[in-house]
């Protein structure tokens, strides 16, 4: 765990099956099951080949949040390969090709899975609570949060009601499902705004996007 990137959640450094490598993408979902036991084992560093990857895709996630949702922010996919470039299409442009029915049926409905960034930003926020780390509370975990909350300022919608809401997401494990004010969704901005709203005021940034937040 100490490499220059996380170990995969199938086998991390082994294999079973010679060559083969079920899976061999970053899958959000599943590798948290990486992420989850580090602080409880008393091993917050095993945690930092983690963060720095999930930064260095930060570009990367920022881009896809303009091309596929037309929003400020980042937009944090489930799969990513190690170079955090992430399976996302987009649906409006998409060139029809031999993936073409996978594509449909299987990528592009998964644009619409708006919680791995908020879960990411909250193991990192955890390690900050485990070790106080100011610089690595300052390098990664600040940055990855201030994108998501930028992401779903952008994203979510006044109402007549005079409620924000979620337009569309994923609930778990449902892509065919998409419904409006999905309970993840909501449930991990409840979370994560108040968060940022207190980091970006201890830190005295983003004081415009913290008042939105807010």
């Amino acid at each position: 765990s100490l490499g220059n990137y996380p170990p995969h959640f199938i086998g991390s450094l082994w294999s079973w099956a010679r060559d083969i490598k079920p899976w061999n993408h970053y899958y959000h979902w599943n590798q948290q099951q990486y992420t989850w036991p580090l602080l409880t084992s008393g091993h917050p560093e095993l945690l930092e080949p983690y963060a720095k990857w999930r930064l260095e895709g930060l570009p990367h996630a920022i881009e896809d949040a303009n091309n596929i949702h037309n929003t400020q922010g980042a937009f944090y996919s489930d799969l990513a390969n190690r170079k955090g470039y992430q399976d996302v299409v987009d649906p409006q442009h998409y060139a029809p090709n031999p993936d073409s029915e996978w594509l449909e049926k299987y990528t592009i409905v998964a644009n619409y899975n708006l919680t791995p960034g908020a879960q990411i930003a909250h193991d990192l926020y955890r390690h900050y609570q485990y070790t106080l780390d100011e610089n690595f509370l300052k390098t990664y975990t600040y940055p990855i949060i201030r994108e998501w909350v930028k992401f779903m300022t952008s994203w979510l919608q006044k109402e007549d009601d005079g409620l924000y809401h979620d337009p569309i997401s994923d609930p778990y494990e449902r892509t065919w499902m998409q419904c409006k004010d999905a309970t993840n969704t909501l449930a991990y901005v409840r979370l994560i705004f108040p968060i940022f709203v207190s980091l970006a005021q201890k830190s005295g940034t983003d004081e415009q996007l913290a008042q939105t937040a807010d």
